[in-house]
């Protein structure tokens, strides 16, 4: 994984939300694999500089030559696919005939702008109840992170026991939003 980091903050979370994927603290990524953690390998994280001229000259940013902590790619392993019985999603026909899936009833951010506050506000929609993504546990083989092969791209997807683990580590910079199921 080849990471530009965006100018704003001179920190660097435990994991980290990138373009091309996701990486995290290879302490954190040697942690999850003692602990048993499945469906992930930690690759390779190479940091370059910005491209973009005026972002190099930002103050607040991680420079170059890279010097933090050292950093693991979020590689998943394990793809699985979804109980198409039970997952609810929509399916668009682009031009060139890819049929490209979308899910139904996960969150989505909402917004508005009050013009006579000025203020911008955002706020999440919860999933729907019975509504999203669903996927059996057979299919994991043990694994608490994984990608579903039917949508394209895409975050990681991930276990309820995975996400308990990582909260009650107290890891920082990642947040989870409820979109389905493992049955």
């Amino acid at each position: 994984m080849i990471v530009e980091w965006e100018p704003s903050s001179t920190l660097i979370g435990d994991f980290t939300v990138c373009w091309n994927g996701v990486c995290m603290r290879r302490a954190v990524a040697d942690e999850l694999l003692n602990l048993g953690v499945r469906g992930f390998e930690p690759g390779p994280v190479e940091v370059r500089e910005n491209s973009e001229r005026r972002k190099r000259k930002a103050k607040n940013r991680v420079k170059c030559p890279y010097v933090g902590p050292p950093l693991a790619e979020l590689w998943i392993t394990k793809w699985v696919r979804m109980d198409p019985e039970r997952t609810t999603y929509e399916e668009e026909t682009l031009s060139d005939g890819t049929v490209r899936k979308g899910l139904v009833g996960i969150p989505r951010k909402e917004s508005d702008w009050n013009q006579d506050t000025g203020e911008y506000r955002e706020w999440w929609i919860p999933r729907e109840p019975g509504k999203g993504l669903y996927v059996r546990r057979e299919a994991l083989e043990g694994c608490q992170i994984f990608k579903v092969s039917d949508f394209s791209g895409g975050a990681p997807r991930c276990t309820d026991e995975f996400k308990n683990l990582v909260e009650s580590k107290g890891y920082t910079n990642v947040a989870f939003r409820e979109i389905g199921e493992v049955i």
